[in-house]
């Protein structure tokens, strides 16, 4: 048997043990227990939080369908200084509003009446019929509060306009035959047709070919008779009528063969005329455009001075005008100092 002195410290040990076990397991189970009523709480605030968002979105969404019920969604309407609510379409406006404005009562057309679009109106408008005795219609949609009827040609009917209140009754061939058939926008063309149809084309081609071949004949005729006329033209300035063969050869060297040339053609001078002059003094323009310039002197007479000046402010030679006056004008001066 072991002695009381041995057995002591084995069971201070086995006791130490059990102590520290014991609060080893307390502690745990502490630490559980506040684990779970930590949970517990959390759980609860998370419900809170989720029931007062919630009651606020609810409240949310009701003003937003209050406002909308309120809104005029069809516009308005001024009546008595009052802004009321339009009817929508298919709806007509019974009565005005009183004190706000979705306070407009409105009611549903009735059938065979429709508003298509919103309105204020006091009633709603007839639908249209496709029944009328010979317009060859028959409905294609029907008639809805919100919408007109709308008609279609009926059967062997067509409609080649774009609003067809009435529609013709299709051609019937006889032994010829159909070439097209009828639909509802165009007629039948029977095969007979096509050779009026060629035949029709090649005439109005010839006709055509015709009025602009006569055209342009007479466009070229009245061309030639302007060109064999003299131009007629305004005197600028009232000049004496003075003797141009003492002037001859400045005035030539101030024109030039060029403008001289182009004086005598729509003066009338014939082309054979023009040619013999310059075949006559080969290489020496200048005495060229002297004696067309003679020519045209004795053709215009008495009164070549005036119509010289007329002629070269008609065909845009002003500076050259200016030129053939300033020489004109000497002599003038000229005679005038001799007679004082």
């Amino acid at each position: 048997m072991k002695s009381p002195s041995r057995l002591l410290p084995r069971t201070s040990a086995s006791l130490y043990r059990f102590v520290r076990v014991y609060s080893m397991m307390a502690s745990g189970l502490c630490f559980a227990a506040w684990v779970l009523l930590l949970a517990v709480f959390t759980h609860f605030v998370s419900q809170w939080a989720c029931s007062a968002s919630s009651h606020q979105h609810g409240n949310a969404r009701d003003g937003l369908s209050r406002s909308k019920r309120s809104a005029c969604v069809d516009g308005t309407y001024v009546i008595n200084g009052r802004t009321c609510c339009r009817c929508a379409a298919g709806q007509y406006r019974s009565s005005h509003c009183s004190d706000v404005p979705n306070d407009t009562k409105c009611t549903y057309c009735e059938r065979g009446t429709y508003n298509s679009e919103p309105n204020s109106d006091a009633s709603c408008q007839p639908c249209r019929s496709c029944d009328h005795q010979h317009a060859g219609l028959e409905v294609d949609e029907p008639c809805t509060s919100a919408s007109n009827t709308k008609c279609r040609c009926a059967a062997d009917h067509y409609c080649d306009s774009g609003d067809c209140k009435v529609c013709q009754p299709c051609r019937q061939c006889g032994s010829e035959g159909v070439q097209s058939p009828c639909t509802p926008t165009l007629n039948t063309v029977c095969k007979g047709d096509l050779a009026g149809v060629i035949a029709g084309s090649v005439v109005g081609i010839l006709l055509a070919a015709a009025l602009a071949v006569t055209g342009f004949l007479l466009w070229r005729n009245k061309k030639r008779n302007n060109r064999s006329l003299p131009v007629s033209v305004k005197p600028e300035e009232e000049l004496p009528l003075i003797d141009l063969y003492p002037h001859l050869p400045d005035i030539a060297d101030t024109i030039g063969w060029k403008e001289m040339e182009r004086l005598a053609m729509r003066s009338g001078i014939p082309k054979n005329d023009i040619e013999s002059c310059k075949l006559n003094r080969p290489n020496d323009v200048q005495s060229q455009t002297l004696e067309l310039l003679k020519i045209w002197t004795e053709k215009n007479g008495r009164e070549a001075s005036r119509k010289l000046i007329q002629m070269l402010n008609n065909n845009n030679m002003r500076d050259k005008s200016e030129a053939v006056k300033s020489i004109l004008r000497k002599e003038i001066a000229a005679a005038s100092n001799h007679s004082v």
